[in-house]
């Protein structure tokens, strides 16, 4: 499957003052009743807070297609959880996003060091070096090719897809 079919939700949450700490635990708790019980969701689910406005935050989750989040949010679970989360929030808005655009950065001063890549294929690119990667386990982030100087169309067209 590719980046394309991937379906994220993602939500806008005000929190009350001082409601901040339940919300997170609430969110928290939830999103990992979601990772064991629900099947499609993809990944880790992250729960960012605003640093200007810490009552401010957006949330995020992958999906492997849409049937999965709409038996998700058709849940007991996520009703109830929904139900809690209004009370601690003065606004929220809830929302299904569909990826049209990929666009992953890699930069190093060291040859030496590559990060760990969560997805099928990757760049590296230090100093004068670009290293492709395809292989999506951690151990296993060698270079399966690499060229000095400049990166050539076909190598874009091999990340892109």
């Amino acid at each position: 499957m590719g980046e394309r079919d991937n379906v994220y939700t993602s939500g806008s949450w005000l929190v009350k003052a001082g409601k901040e700490g339940d919300f997170i635990l609430t969110w928290e708790t939830f999103a990992r009743w979601t990772g064991e019980h629900q099947t499609g969701m993809e990944g880790e689910a992250r729960l960012l807070q605003d640093t200007e406005e810490p009552r401010r935050f957006i949330s995020i989750g992958r999906w492997s297609d849409m049937r999965k989040v709409q038996t998700w949010r058709e849940s007991p679970e996520f009703r109830d959880f929904f139900a809690k989360v209004s009370e601690l929030c003065e606004d929220l808005h809830p929302h299904v996003l569909k990826s049209v655009v990929r666009v992953a950065h890699y930069w190093h001063d060291d040859p030496s060091v590559t990060p760990s890549l969560k997805w099928r294929t990757g760049l590296i690119r230090t100093k004068r070096r670009f290293h492709v990667f395809s292989r999506p386990d951690a151990a296993a982030h060698e270079p399966t090719s690499s060229m000095d100087g400049r990166c050539t169309a076909r190598l874009l067209r091999k990340l892109r897809s």
